[in-house]
């Protein structure tokens, strides 16, 4: 969901949530340090 929030600027009109997860989320900033 949090994807789907991310790209709503874009005009993204239709989404598929088929097969594996092909993007892994970025570790945080703070995370780094």
């Amino acid at each position: 969901n949090a994807f789907v929030e991310l790209v709503k600027p874009f005009g993204i009109r239709e989404m598929a949530r088929t097969g594996k997860v092909a993007m892994k989320r970025e570790i945080s900033s703070q995370e780094e340090e």
